[in-house]
């Protein structure tokens, strides 16, 4: 009985809440004085100091000191979160040295070409097989000799260039014999043949590696100028480089004189680079899309070779890149290419390598050899003999000062733990929140738009009821 009593009541009511409009009035009174009542409780009980005082405070002034205090602790967090994403966004590095000491160390690949790439006697062979003007076509004597070159073939040019048994005499490595095999040979159009010390073991696959230091150690090698013929250039081209890289004597190199011994003291530096979104945007070469780079100087003649190409209809024997079916540049083709700017309009997406390597190269020379070595040696009769043999020959020494390697590592100045501690700190400094107070602050938000939507939607004194007995009374109160 009491049971039907109460629900005819519940419908009673709300019948005449249908029927009467000052009943919404009523209700809609109640819901704000609800919502005035919660404010007074979130202000009154909230965790967040500055909010607390406000809601504590019994007169005005006090009220607007915590308000200012509270305005002033929003902006000063606000201006140091968006410095800080400013930063952060900007991906920052650190670089970090490290001196390692290391029981061996690789060896590099030591190229070597020599500055005059052929013969005189071929020289002229070239200039009447492939004869031009130099004044209709406005070059130099070098330019034009090197527009001739371009024009032969591989094998030609092969058989013209120097040749290693020739050019290369002793050799050795650690003080034991280094012959031919470790050398290989490849085509440069400015110098010709080149050959390079390979730095790879005698089973061909482990790299060469040296446990020794000092003037006693590494590459000792003699060369032979054959500057007894006339040549146009005395001397040869040193290229030290990683291993793993394909040279380019074109751009690096040093060049050292007959009549001296050259030495090369090295200490090697790796520099281990961040990809992106870091500044650099560093790249791993012979890997992916770059399988067949080998290097930023590889990538960049690459590069060029496929403007040329666009450009001329043909490839440049300048570069080791050869594309099939193209016959090759003439002089004048790359000269319109680089006149053009055209390659400087169109950069080539070349970065930086994750991981180079560098060797510090410090150079001295002494004059060699000295006379009581050659009067030893091959039994010379005059100063005569001696000139001769400084004239045409050289000796190279490469070595290790120290098995001490630098280390310049890139780290990122942000972990992405320190995002959210930071955030953490500056909202801790200047507002007084932790996690539980931000939860807090979300509730009392939906408390607060759930009274200001329920006064200017004026729901019914239905929607209200429900709402106010599923929503509000567990969350808000």
């Amino acid at each position: 009985m009491t049971k039907e009593i109460s629900t005819f009541s519940m419908f009673n009511e709300l019948d005449e809440v249908n029927r009467e409009p000052q009943g919404f009035h009523d209700k809609n009174g109640d819901v704000n004085n609800g919502l005035k009542s919660t404010m007074e409780d979130i202000f009154k009980n909230s965790s967040i100091y500055a909010v607390a005082k406000i809601g504590q405070s019994r007169n005005n002034f006090r009220r607007i000191m915590w308000l200012l205090v509270l305005i002033i602790g929003f902006m000063g967090c606000g201006l140091q979160v968006y410095r800080f994403f400013n930063l952060y966004f900007k991906y920052p590095i650190i670089v970090n040295l490290e001196v390692e000491r290391k029981m061996e160390l690789e060896f590099p690949a030591i190229t070597i070409c020599n500055l005059n790439k052929i013969k005189k006697q071929s020289e002229n062979n070239i200039d009447i097989k492939y004869l031009d003007n130099m004044q209709a076509h406005n070059l130099s004597e070098d330019m034009l000799f090197d527009r001739n070159y371009s024009k032969i073939s591989a094998n030609e040019s092969e058989e013209l260039d120097v040749q290693i048994k020739k050019f290369i005499g002793n050799c050795s490595f650690n003080g034991e014999y280094c012959s031919s095999k470790y050398f290989e040979r490849f085509q440069s159009l400015r110098y010709g043949n080149c050959y390079t010390f390979k730095s790879v073991a005698a089973n061909g696959r482990s790299p060469l590696t040296t446990s020794k230091t000092g003037y006693s150690s590494g590459l000792e090698v003699v060369l032979n100028m054959e500057h007894d013929q006339p040549t146009r250039w005395t001397g040869s081209r040193i290229v030290i480089h990683d291993p793993s890289e394909y040279p380019n004597p074109e751009e690096n190199g040093f060049n050292i004189s007959p009549g001296f011994e050259t030495s090369f003291s090295l200490r090697q530096t790796l520099i281990h680079r961040l990809p992106a979104p870091y500044k650099d945007l560093c790249v791993h070469y012979k890997t992916a899309e770059r399988y067949n780079q080998t290097s930023q100087n590889d990538c960049v003649r690459s590069c060029l070779q496929n403007l040329k190409r666009e450009m001329c209809g043909c490839t440049d024997r300048d570069h080791h890149l050869e594309i099939k079916n193209l016959t090759t540049c003439d002089t004048s083709c790359l000269k319109d290419v680089q006149e053009s700017g055209y390659i400087q309009r169109k950069l080539c997406d070349c970065p930086l390598p994750c991981l180079s390597i560098s060797y510090n190269e410090v150079i001295s020379q002494a004059v060699w050899p000295s006379e009581n070595w050659l009067l030893q040696k091959f039994s010379v009769c005059c100063f005569r003999d001696v000139w001769k043999f400084r004239k045409n020959h050289a000796k190279l020494k490469v070595f290790y000062t120290t098995l001490e390697r630098s280390v310049f590592m890139q780290k990122a100045m942000f972990e992405e733990s320190e995002l959210f501690s930071h955030l953490g700190g500056e909202l801790g400094l200047w507002l007084g929140l932790s996690m539980v107070a931000l939860f807090e602050v979300m509730e009392s938000i939906v408390c607060l738009l759930k009274f200001v939507l329920s006064s200017f939607l004026r729901v019914s004194y239905n929607t209200y009821f429900i709402n106010q007995s599923f929503f509000l009374a567990i969350l808000c109160t």
